[in-house]
């Protein structure tokens, strides 16, 4: 039986356990509520939001960030 697959791409960011981040991960990163990792092409780059964050840079927070899980099999978390 076959699930529906998503390609996402890599960021070429890892979190604080080594973990590589794709687009689409969601993660706590000690704020209010978890965020979402997008590119944005206006920007040139990987931005987080969710919460009070609508669009800081994946860099600034890679590294304390732990990965929760993605928007493709665990919508649930960004309903927080």
């Amino acid at each position: 039986m076959k699930k529906n697959i998503k390609k996402r791409a890599f960021t070429g960011s890892s979190n604080k356990n080594g973990e590589k981040i794709y687009e689409g991960n969601i993660l706590d990163i000690d704020i209010d509520a978890p965020v979402e990792v997008f590119w944005n092409a206006d920007y040139g780059g990987w931005l987080v939001a969710g919460g009070w964050l609508s669009g800081d840079g994946l860099e600034y927070y890679s590294e304390r960030a732990v990965i929760l899980g993605n928007k493709y099999d665990n919508p649930e978390l960004l309903e927080k």
